[in-house]
Formats: structure tokens, C-alpha cells, sequence
């Protein structure tokens, strides 16, 4: 409703209201303002409204599409003695964002946010100032983050950031300044097991409107914290702003406005979506009563990468190249007759300063004795009749390889890289009784039995879960493992998914409490959708109710590829 001015007096009363509770000090520019305070992160980012310190290895491009809905974001209130009255200039106000971001070599992060204003409308309580309504664009944002601490821990990063606003939105909608507006910020943030958080405070420059009532140059802060488990990530996030402008006061409740939103978010793969709502508190023009946000990133993710060390080279066989055999001994030059005094002339000495067999018949003259010719000697050969390799491992020196430690040498091995128990079956020598990892996915041969009806894991399986676990540790390279759980057709159809589901679950934790990584494992229901076998049976219906593993993800760098970050792919 347009309040109607009877007298003179209360005209310049209304209008100072206006200017006072809006920050609207010129009226022939009232609406040449960017209303909307919320301002998302850059694509990517783990909060909605609180940037990371950090910037992710090699080249990352994210993309992200945001909505925020903001109520009653600038009213005018007109007091008299016998009453108080409001109008809502802009009753409500729906933003869209479309924003784009890439992150350069752990150095530096360019975002992009290309903003417009969907609805918004309201009253005209004065010509001067008149509602909006309809669509609108609105000023667009580029931004800069640098970091400049990195590290694990509670407090795992430190940023600056520069956003600058260019002038292309409508400003005779609130929804641009109509000049360059650019701010600095000091970014902070960390991650501790399950938690996460960020803090920002800085500085943002807006000349055209300086020190009018908070809608000028203000001085913005900000701070949230989130639980994260697995895919799922809740937490609040705080934020808001002070007028810093030579005619206004900062903290005055006419010139401030913060708000504070409960936020959820979780992943799907490489797509993360979002969800958040609050309320504003104080007065600063563009503080809306409650604001509701939605988005959804798509953001691959990654795993920070680890420092490598160098391998120290092993000790070169006597014969090879750059060994002390003969290889090297014909370019040595000569300088005693017999250093190693073992009764080998150096000239004729393949070991010429380690003494070893004189004898006529020697292979290696000179050389420590090698029986099985393996390149190790036989003082240090812990298998010296059996061809071997060297090993850093001093008890499995110059002996056959076995990679997975069973005590079954490789080439007897049915799986060299799983540890497994003898048999005579040389088909299964060397493999797990009841867990192998097969192509891409971890057989069971062996039934993960539950309670009937329950998601209790039978105690008689714990021994095939174990096996399980002992397997992911001796595959570091398999970096994400879906766990399945299935039904057979008994029972209702959701009953049966939802059951599915709980045991993937709980199997799920009981390998996480075994020293399995939550972040390698995920667990998924399929009820009765997936049969293996006929259900008319009652052995049909055994083999359906099942738990599968299925590797989703192999990465050449192991453990390195899970243990600095979540994984999900």
C-alpha cells in the first residue's frame, strides 16, 4: 500500500524513514543497489556461504547452479504515535546463480558467478521509490583465491581472496550498483576426522554509495562447522556484515545484518547436492526476514597428492652392470695386486675388494660363494640353493618371490597377490579359503549370514568378513568397494529393500570398527530386484539372500589415493 503524505512534516518524516530503515540516501537513485547479501562460494567448495582456504592439485574445473530465495528483504516502516506501519518495497526476492570455477596446481582458484534476478516484487510506498518486478540481471562476480598455509589438521588452510563486481546488472531493479565494486578477504578453514570448518572476514568497496546505511562499503564476516559422514555433510553457517562508511555506524542495528543457515549437502558421485535455510537478524537493507538456498555442484573428486620418496637402488648382482663383478672390474683401473688378499689377482679378482673364491673352478673368481647363481651371495642368501631375489626384508634375502607373504612362492601361487593357505588343488595353492579378489569384484564363496529378518550379522560370519578386511589391506590400490546387500522374494518388496539396505549398513560398519577406511567402502540395497538363482526353490532363495562386494575403483597410487581424502567415483 502507498502511504498517502497529508502534511508537509510528515511527508519529510516518511521519507526520512525510508532513507533510514533502507539506506536508500538518494532518491534518485533508490533502486541503482545490489540488494541480494548472499554471495555463494565458488563452485567446488565444501560450505555454501564460506569459501575454502585451499586449492586442489593439477587442473579442476566445477560447476555449480544455486537458487536463493530470499523473504522480505527490504521493507519501509512508517511510525506515528498512534500506530506502526510496514511496507515491503521487495517482498520477495529469487535469485539464480550460474557459476563456473577451476583450481590451478595447488596455487591459485578462478571462480566465475553469473547472477540474475528470477522474481521479485513488492509495494511502492513513495514515487522515488518504486517496487520491482519481475526478472532482472544482476552484477557479475570474478574472484581470485590464493592460499597461503596448507597443511593436515585442525587448522589445514589459509587464503586471501579478491572478488570483483562489474556493473551489469539492472540498476533500476536492486539488482545492480550500477559501478565496480571489489573486496578482500582472509579465508581459514580446517578438517579434523569428521568435522569440518571455515571463517572469513574482509572488506568489500562500494564508492558509489560510501557510508549510506549500511547498502555502501561494509566490512563482512563469517564462520560455519559440518559433520561429515561418508556421503552426507550437515552443519550451520553464519554470515553477515557492518557498515564501515564515514556517515554510518558499524554494529548499529540500521547498518548490520547477519544470517545464519542450517545447511546439508551430499554427494553423489561427482555431483553434490545442497540444501539450506535461515533467518536474518538486524536491519541492513537486503537482510531478508528468512532465506531458503538450493544448489548442486558438479565437482569430481580428488585426493590431495602425497609427497614421494626416492627408492634407494639395490645392490647390483656380481656380473650385472655397475655391480662390483666383472662388468666393472675391466674398466677399474689397477691399483694393488690383491686388494681383498683372497689370493685373486685384481687384474683376475670379479670381486676385487670383497675377498671370496679362490678356487680354479669358480664362477665368479674372487666372488663370495653364489650356489644358486641368483646374483645374491650365499652369506647373505637366506635360500641359497633356490634361484631368488633380493629383498629389504633380510629373512627373505636371495629366496623365491611371494609377493603376498603366504609362504607359497609365486610360481606355485594360484593368487600371488592375495595370502592364502597350501592345498593340493594347484588351482587354489596359495588362495584365500573363502575371499578373493576376482576381476573387479571380491568373491565370497562363503555366505554373510544375518539373523532372520534382522540386520544382525551372524557371529558365525565374522571370520568370512575378517578375510575381507585382510584382503583391502593387502590391496591398497582397490580405493572404493560398493557393499550389495540382496533378498530373496519373501516378503513386501520395500520391506526387502530397506533390509537389503541395513545390512550393507551394518556389514559396512563391522569393516570399519576392523580397521577398514570408511572412505573406501559404500553401502547400497537392492531388496529382491537382482536374483541369482530361481526363488521357487528354497535354494534358489539361500543363494539370493547375499551381500556382494564390487570394486567401483582401482588407483595405481594405493593407499595415497584414499588416506589424504574422501573418494568417491
Amino acid at each position: 500500500m502507498t502511504p498517502v503524505c497529508k502534511q508537509t512534516r510528515t511527508c519529510a518524516a516518511v521519507a526520512l524513514t525510508l532513507m533510514a530503515s533502507s539506506g536508500l540516501a538518494r532518491a534518485q537513485d533508490a533502486t541503482a543497489i545490489a540488494l541480494d547479501r548472499f554471495e555463494p562460494t565458488p563452485a567446488g567448495d565444501d560450505f555454501l556461504a564460506l569459501p575454502d582456504p585451499s586449492v586442489l592439485p593439477g587442473v579442476r574445473t566445477s560447476a555449480r547452479l544455486a537458487a536463493s530465495y530470499a523473504r522480505s528483504p527490504l521493507r519501509l516502516v512508517h511510525r506515528s504515535p498512534a500506530s506502526v506501519q510496514s511496507d515491503y518495497v521487495v517482498s520477495h526476492q529469487l535469485t539464480l546463480h550460474v557459476q563456473a570455477a577451476v583450481d590451478l596446481w595447488s596455487t591459485l582458484k578462478l571462480d566465475l558467478d553469473v547472477p540474475f534476478t528470477g522474481s521479485q516484487s513488492g509495494t511502492t510506498p513513495l514515487d522515488s521509490v518504486p517496487s520491482p518486478n519481475g526478472a532482472a540481471m544482476n552484477d557479475v562476480r570474478v574472484g581470485a583465491r590464493v592460499p597461503v598455509l596448507e597443511r593436515d589438521g585442525l587448522l589445514s588452510g589459509v587464503a586471501v581472496a579478491v572478488d570483483t563486481w562489474w556493473p551489469s546488472g539492472n540498476d533500476k531493479a536492486y539488482a545492480g550498483a550500477g559501478r565496480v565494486r571489489y573486496g578482500g578477504f582472509v579465508l581459514a578453514g580446517g578438517e579434523q576426522g569428521h568435522i569440518l570448518w571455515r571463517a572469513m572476514i574482509g572488506r568489500r568497496r562500494n564508492d558509489a554509495w560510501d557510508g549510506q546505511f549500511g547498502l555502501g562499503s561494509d566490512f563482512v564476516f563469517g564462520a560455519g562447522a559440518a559433520w561429515r559422514q561418508g556421503a552426507l555433510q550437515i552443519g550451520p553457517e553464519l554470515f553477515g556484515g557492518t557498515a564501515v562508511g564515514s556517515q554510518s555506524s558499524a554494529f548499529a542495528q540500521r547498518s548490520s545484518g547477519f544470517e545464519v543457515l542450517a545447511a546439508a549437502r551430499y554427494r553423489i558421485g561427482p555431483f553434490v547436492g545442497g540444501l539450506a535455510g535461515g533467518p536474518g537478524f538486524l536491519k541492513a537493507a537486503g537482510t531478508p526476514a528468512w532465506r531458503v538456498v538450493t544448489a548442486i555442484d558438479f565437482a569430481p573428486e580428488v585426493e590431495r597428492e602425497r609427497g614421494s620418496g626416492a627408492l634407494e637402488p639395490a645392490v647390483p648382482a656380481p656380473g650385472a652392470a655397475g655391480s662390483p663383478g666383472p662388468a666393472l672390474s675391466a674398466q677399474a683401473p689397477p691399483s694393488q695386486a690383491d686388494r681383498d688378499g683372497d689370493g685373486v689377482a685384481d687384474a683376475n679378482d670379479a670381486c676385487p675388494d670383497v675377498a671370496g673364491d679362490a678356487s680354479a673352478g669358480a664362477k665368479h673368481p674372487g666372488c663370495p660363494s653364489d650356489r644358486d647363481d641368483d646374483g645374491v651371495w650365499d652369506i647373505d642368501d637366506r635360500c641359497p640353493d633356490q634361484p631368488g631375489v633380493r629383498s629389504v626384508d633380510a629373512s627373505r634375502n636371495g629366496c623365491p618371490p611371494d609377493a603376498d607373504g603366504d609362504g607359497i612362492v609365486d610360481a606355485q601361487d594360484a593368487c600371488p597377490e592375495e595370502a592364502g593357505v597350501k592345498s593340493d588343488d594347484p588351482s587354489k595353492n596359495g588362495c584365500p579359503t573363502a575371499v578373493r579378489v576376482t576381476g573387479s569384484q571380491i568373491v565370497v564363496t562363503q555366505n554373510v549370514n544375518f539373523e532372520t529378518g534382522s540386520a544382525v550379522i551372524d557371529p558365525g560370519s565374522e571370520p568370512v568378513l575378517a578375510q575381507v578386511a585382510q584382503v583391502l589391506s593387502e590391496h591398497p590400490e582397490v580405493v572404493r568397494v560398493a557393499v550389495d546387500g540382496h533378498t530373496d522374494n519373501q516378503g513386501q518388496d520395500r520391506t526387502n529393500l530397506v533390509l537389503s539396505r541395513e545390512r550393507a549398513v551394518a556389514v559396512v560398519r563391522w569393516l570399519v570398527t576392523h580397521g577398514v577406511d570408511e572412505r573406501r567402502l559404500e553401502a547400497r540395497g537392492y531388496g529382491q530386484r537382482r536374483p541369482i538363482a530361481d526363488n521357487k526353490t528354497p535354494e534358489g532363495r539361500a543363494k539370493n539372500r547375499r551381500v556382494e562386494f564390487l570394486i567401483l575403483k582401482r588407483d595405481a597410487r594405493g593407499d595415497a589415493a584414499w588416506k589424504d581424502g574422501a573418494v568417491h567415483e
